[in-house]
This record gives C-alpha cells, sequence and structure tokens, in this order.
C-alpha cells in the first residue's frame, strides 16, 4: 500500500491543471465570436459551410501580367538611352549629288548657256560650300546668276576659273550657279567645262569633294567662208580672187575674225580690199611682197554683224615653169577669251596653171565651181577656149563629156549644132569655123543648155547617178602651120543633184471624204464671208533637208483665220502680210510634212463676177543637208476656183448681192 503522502500530492497537482483549461476554453470562444463576426451577414446569419466553393488560383496569367510589365519597362528603358544617347548618322557623302546641263553640241561663235546643280541629299547639313567651275578655253562668259569670286593673283590671270563661296546647304536642299555666254572652239572639236564641289559636313572635321565634267561638240560654225576663182589659168596672169565670210547667226555678232592666206613660192600677191556689207568698193591697196621664206597674209575682221556678208578680193599671179597644179590655202578664225584664235573654215583654192598654148575653162550654171543643181533644171554651160601662146593655133577640135543618167539629151539646145555620140559632143571648124585658126589671145566660146529630167518616182536612184560630171578637151592639129597633136584638158566640175523636196497646195471648200471645211456661201457672195482651208504637204526622200520656208503673200482682201493643223515647225502671218511655215529640219525618215489653215474673203462691190486670187505664187526655200545646196521652188497661186476641189471646182466667180 503505496504512502499517503503521494497521494495527496498528485490530487493537488490536478486542482492545479482546471484553471488552464478554462482558460484555453475562453479563448477559443474569444475566437470563434470574431469569426463569426468575419463571416456573419447583416442579419447576423452565418453562411453554410459545405456550400463555400474554393477557386484554384491562375498562374499562367500572373506570369503574362509579369512578363508585359517587364517588357513595358525595358522599352520605356531603351527608348530613353535611345534618346539620351542616340549616335550621330554615318556620312558618306554619295547622297551628295553635282550635275552639268549643257548642249551636247553647237555651234563655234554660238551663245549657250551652262547649268550647275548641286544637291544635298544626305541627312546632315553641308557647311563651308565652295564651287570651282573650270571653263572651256574658248568660253567667253557674258552672265551669271551669281557672282563669281576671285581668290587669287593667279586665277586673274586664268580667265576659265570662276569660284563661288556658296551658303550651308541644309539636307534635301539644291541650288544651281547659271552662267550664259559665247562658245568658241575649231570646227570638229570638244569643249569641256568641269566642275568641283568641296564642302565639309555638321559635326565633321574632313572636308569632301565631288567632281563632274561635260563636253559639247563643236560640229560647226558660225561663220561661213566661200571662194570664187578660176580653176585654170595662164601663167603670168594676174587673177582676181574673191572671198565671202558671212556670220549666218540671225542674233549674235562675232568679234575678232581674221583671214589666213598661204600661198606657195611662185604666187605673187600684188593687191587686196576688203568690202564691207552696204559700203562702197574701194580701190585695191597693194601689197608688199613678204620677207623670208613665209608666204602668209592675214586680213583683221574687227566685227561681223548677224545675217551680213563681208568680202576679201586679191590679185596676184603665178610664175611656174611649166604647166602644173598650185593651191592657195584660206583659214578663216575666230578669237577666243583667251588670245588665242580658233579653226572656223577652211578652204583650198586648187588652180591648174597652164604654161603652153590653150586656156580651157568651163562654166556650168555661171560657176567653174561644184555646185549643187535640181531635178528638172536647165543646165547652162559655156566653153571658151584661148590661146596663151605667141603661134597660131589650127585645126582645133573640141569634145565636150557629161557625164550622168539623169540628163535628158532631147532637150538639148547648141546654136553650134555639135555632133552628139553617147553622152559626147563634137565641135570642129565644120561647126565652128574659128577653130580653122586661132591667133593669139584670141577665143573661142561655146553655148549650149540641156535639162535634167524629173524626180521618177519609181526609179532606183544609186548614190552615184545623182550627179552630172563635165569637162572638155581641145586638141590642136597645127601649130603656126605644122602637123601636130596636141590634147588640152579642162578642170572637172560635179554638179550633185539635190533632194526630191516637192511642194503640193491646195485650197478646198470640201474634203477629200465630201465633208464640209469652209464656211459661208459658194459661190461667194459681195457682202458675204466665204472661208477656205488650205492644204500645204512637203514630200522628200532622197537627203535630209534643213531650214525649211515656205512663204505666200496674203492679198489686202484675204484675211487669215487661223485655225492651224501642223505636224511639224510653225506657221504664222509676218508683218509684211505673209503666211510662212517654217521647219528646222526634215530627215528622210519623214516622207511627209503636212499643215493646214483657214482664210477668208468678204467680196466687195467691185469684185462682182470676177475670179479671186486667194494665195498668189506660193514659194519654198530649202537646203540639202547633204550637198550643202539651196533648194528653190515655187507653186502657182490658188484662187477661188479651186481647182483641186471636184465639188467646188468652178464655183469661184463671185456674184452679186
Amino acid at each position: 500500500m503505496p504512502p499517503k503522502k503521494n497521494n495527496k500530492k498528485k490530487f493537488q497537482n490536478s486542482k492545479k491543471k482546471q484553471p488552464a483549461a478554462t482558460k484555453s476554453k475562453r479563448i477559443k470562444n474569444d475566437f470563434d465570436k470574431e469569426l463569426k463576426k468575419i463571416y456573419q451577414d447583416e442579419k447576423g446569419r452565418l453562411p453554410k459551410m459545405t456550400g463555400l466553393e474554393f477557386k484554384k488560383k491562375n498562374r499562367a496569367l500572373k506570369i503574362f501580367i509579369y512578363i508585359i510589365i517587364a517588357l513595358t519597362v525595358l522599352f520605356a528603358v531603351s527608348f530613353l538611352g535611345f534618346l539620351i544617347f542616340q549616335p550621330t548618322p554615318k556620312f558618306t557623302g554619295d547622297k551628295v549629288h553635282l550635275e552639268i546641263k549643257a548642249p551636247f553640241s553647237a555651234l563655234s561663235g554660238e551663245n549657250i548657256n551652262y547649268q550647275i546643280k548641286y544637291t544635298n541629299s544626305e541627312e546632315t547639313s553641308l557647311t563651308q560650300v565652295q564651287l570651282i567651275v573650270y571653263l572651256p578655253n574658248g568660253f567667253i562668259v557674258e552672265s551669271e546668276n551669281q557672282p563669281s569670286i576671285i581668290k587669287s593673283k593667279e586665277e586673274q590671270k586664268i580667265t576659265n576659273i570662276k569660284t563661288w563661296q556658296l551658303n550651308d546647304l541644309q539636307p534635301k536642299q539644291t541650288g544651281s550657279i547659271e552662267l550664259s555666254g559665247q562658245l568658241i572652239g575649231a570646227t570638229d572639236s570638244k569643249q569641256t567645262i568641269s566642275a568641283v564641289l568641296s564642302f565639309t559636313p555638321a559635326n565633321f572635321s574632313s572636308e569632301f569633294q565631288k567632281s563632274i565634267g561635260f563636253t559639247t561638240e563643236i560640229n560647226a560654225s558660225l561663220a561661213d567662208l566661200k571662194a570664187e576663182y578660176p580653176t585654170q589659168i595662164a601663167n603670168l596672169e594676174e587673177t582676181e580672187f574673191n572671198l565671202k565670210i558671212t556670220n549666218t547667226s540671225k542674233d549674235t555678232e562675232l568679234k575678232n575674225l581674221q583671214i589666213k592666206l598661204d600661198y606657195p613660192q611662185g604666187f605673187y600677191l600684188d593687191a587686196s580690199q576688203i568690202i564691207k556689207e552696204g559700203q562702197d568698193k574701194p580701190p585695191f591697196e597693194a601689197e608688199k611682197e613678204p620677207e623670208g621664206e613665209s608666204k602668209q597674209k592675214i586680213w583683221q575682221i574687227e566685227n561681223l554683224p548677224p545675217q551680213s556678208v563681208l568680202q576679201i578680193n586679191f590679185k596676184g599671179k603665178f610664175d611656174v615653169q611649166e604647166t602644173s597644179e598650185q593651191q592657195l590655202n584660206i583659214n578663216l578664225e575666230l578669237k577666243g577669251p583667251d588670245d588665242e584664235y580658233y579653226l572656223q573654215a577652211v578652204t583650198d583654192l586648187e588652180i591648174e596653171v597652164i604654161k603652153g598654148e590653150l586656156l580651157n575653162n568651163l562654166i556650168i550654171q555661171g560657176s567653174n565651181q561644184n555646185k549643187p543643181v535640181n531635178f528638172g533644171e536647165t543646165l547652162n554651160y559655156l566653153l571658151t577656149v584661148k590661146n596663151k601662146s605667141k603661134r597660131i593655133l589650127g585645126n582645133l577640135k573640141i569634145r565636150a563629156v557629161l557625164d550622168s543618167i539623169v540628163l535628158d539629151w532631147a532637150t538639148i539646145k547648141d546654136q553650134n549644132s555639135g555632133l552628139r555620140d553617147s553622152q559626147q559632143i563634137l565641135w570642129t571648124k565644120d561647126q565652128i569655123p574659128d577653130l580653122a585658126m586661132l591667133l593669139p589671145e584670141e577665143e573661142v566660146e561655146i553655148v549650149f543648155q540641156i535639162n535634167l529630167k524629173n524626180w521618177q518616182e519609181n526609179q532606183r536612184y544609186k548614190e552615184e547617178d545623182l550627179q552630172v560630171k563635165s569637162f572638155f578637151e581641145t586638141q590642136i592639129n597645127k601649130i603656126d602651120n605644122k602637123e601636130t597633136e596636141l590634147v588640152s584638158q579642162s578642170p572637172i566640175i560635179i554638179n550633185l543633184i539635190n533632194t526630191n523636196l516637192q511642194l503640193q497646195s491646195e485650197g478646198r471648200y470640201f474634203d477629200d471624204n465630201n465633208q464640209t471645211v469652209g464656211s459661208g456661201p459658194l459661190p461667194p457672195i459681195v457682202g458675204q464671208k466665204t472661208s477656205y482651208r488650205i492644204f500645204w504637204a512637203l514630200t522628200n526622200s532622197l537627203h535630209e533637208i534643213k531650214d525649211i520656208e515656205v512663204k505666200a503673200k496674203l492679198p489686202d482682201y484675204v484675211n487669215y483665220e487661223g485655225s492651224e493643223n501642223i505636224s511639224t515647225g510653225k506657221i504664222f502671218k509676218d508683218k509684211n502680210n505673209e503666211l510662212v511655215w517654217q521647219i528646222s529640219r526634215i530627215p528622210t525618215s519623214i516622207k511627209e510634212a503636212t499643215a493646214e489653215f483657214s482664210i477668208s474673203i468678204t467680196p466687195r462691190d467691185e469684185d462682182a463676177d470676177k475670179i479671186l486670187t486667194l494665195l498668189p505664187e506660193i514659194s519654198i526655200q530649202a537646203t540639202d543637208a547633204k550637198t550643202n545646196g539651196k533648194i528653190n521652188l515655187t507653186n502657182k497661186g490658188i484662187t477661188t476656183n479651186l481647182e483641186k476641189d471636184p465639188l467646188a471646182k468652178d464655183k469661184g466667180l463671185i456674184q452679186e448681192e
């Protein structure tokens, strides 16, 4: 049996734990009350815990939101850094452009324009911009759109260098320098302009440059040189030579020209004269023989106005040991801005100097040169044979050779009735009695005519067919009554045939489709207006033509109504009441050029019972670009009878009111 002391102690311990349980219960009750406050509704009711729904959290959505927020922050930081630390754009200069605009070809002495255009297509501004232009040596500056500067004394001596200090050039900005002036150069040469643009990009310390060049070809000159001279002369015979210098420009004056004559040993220049247009012919001035071996004469011409002609005549003679070909060289030169003379035209005068018995001279169409002719033209021949010896020449025979398929031998007119054999004509003492004996200094002339055939549309012409080759030979059978056989030939003349340009003109009231193109009464009635349509057509196929001009003078009673319709060129009425159709050129690829316009009349009382002329004679002028020959054609006029209008023909008699 356990001792009593231990039981008492256990009881005592049990009594001490009771208050702790009570306290725990009280705490639990307090906690329940707090929970009730949280979960009870307004009426103090608790929800059913068995009906509560528990939702699982969406973690994927949460991660997506975090990513969006992170990216937004990253973008904001990057953009801020871009704004603060943005680098300067890289500059290459590839988008800075320099360009020169100028004509590809020009005439020497012509006024032209140069445009030097510069553009900044970079993203960076350009500073310290400078443009240096190296002009052609033959360019005379007359105007600049911006004044240039002179940088150094060296540049003052070099007139073909121009410098401009330009304003800063902003991105996408463009500027230009424009120069106008006279371009002078040797014919068939090239004149080059070049430009250098230097600049420093903003925020750079290095200088950049752009350069460019442009070449203009000088294919001809405004100054034209022509010479007239005999192609065959006698030894020691003083002969006159004629030079004509023409300014072909309509508006440009030529200054500082010089004409050089280079001649060989054996030629003696006796005298010369300069004849200006509109001035009296001055006397010849004697020339001094040049010292030394140099054989040259220079004439200086200060100025030559537009469309004017200056003439230089000089006299001289040859002294040769035997019959020979001699040559005089004529050079026409034009002075440039650098005091250098540029060659504009060259003419070589080839002359046969006869030291012997006969002088044969052939002239066709008033010229002893190779002069172009036209289809259908009448060729006038003059053959001259002169005895330049001191002996009597007897029993002469003259044989002319005319080589061409376009000659119409049925039209020949020869008052001496020469004997024709194929393309040759022979004259003897039987046809011309003076050929029996020719005394010293006596001469015989033979004149005849022959027509060229008209253009045959269906015939195919070769290039060699479009010319006439002519010369003649003189045979001497006696000298001082002694039998001999000497033959002397004239120079050969080749007449090239111009292109087959034709003009058709007609007045119409009805067109080819019988549609009305005129207006008003037909026949015309006094006091009432009647209008007509005029048609012009140019056809051409052989050679290119240039400088074409068709003209017709309007009578005072004819009014120009206009309503033009032209395929090329321009048409207008000038101050002389002339209708003018101008065309710069028509290549062979264009077979027809046309123009049409309207005119009108209002007949007066005195016009009753008359047929009125609407357009008198119509003329055309043109230049063959291949032969350089002048073409002059005329067409008969147009009357109110309208001969080429089938419906209106013969309805041109003016009726009384």
